[in-house]
């Protein structure tokens, strides 16, 4: 379980004592994993032209921030989310744009301590997206859910992919 304030975050879970962990001030995390070491979380800090992505991993060898995917070309990113394989992170997706009403759906899977290229699963909508999820399946797709406002109604909205091939 994650809860997160500002400036801070607690990590709870079964067999894991209760862990506090500092953040920065205008720094949120959003999602966390369960790996084979330990955890990974996932969010956002804001700056004054939109947010960046953060990622912080606990393990063995303690907690340590890790790299965000640094291909990212838009001041807004948000919604991260966290896919696991085998115990083991392979990646991020996250919607990214320079506002909340142009953003895209991208991904980027993980090798060894290095993230690959970024990927747009989804260009912009007409109108918003949000409330992006996903999931490895147990062939090491990815199936990516979000929901898309058209201006008049929600639709959601989904791909199924790998590294380079996405489906919409």
């Amino acid at each position: 379980m994650l809860e997160t304030a500002q400036g801070q975050a607690r990590v709870e879970g079964e067999g894991i004592a209760s862990q506090r962990l500092k953040l920065r001030s205008d720094e949120r995390l959003s999602t966390i994993i369960e790996t084979r070491s330990g955890w990974t979380a996932a969010g956002v800090r804001e700056e004054k032209d939109g947010a960046r992505l953060i990622v912080v991993e606990r393990s063995h060898r303690g907690t340590r921030r890790m790299a965000a995917p640094d291909q990212q070309r838009h001041a807004l990113r948000v919604r991260p989310s966290l896919a696991v394989q085998r115990e083991e992170l392979h990646g991020m997706a996250w919607l990214e744009g320079a506002d909340p009403l142009s953003l895209s759906v991208r991904a980027a899977t993980r090798s060894g301590e290095e993230w690959q290229d970024v990927r747009i699963v989804a260009p912009p909508a007409r109108g918003s997206q949000t409330g992006l999820v996903n999931t490895v399946l147990p062939d090491g797709r990815w199936l990516l859910v979000w929901s898309a406002f058209d201006g008049r109604d929600d639709e959601i909205l989904w791909s199924l992919g790998t590294r380079d091939d996405w489906s919409l």
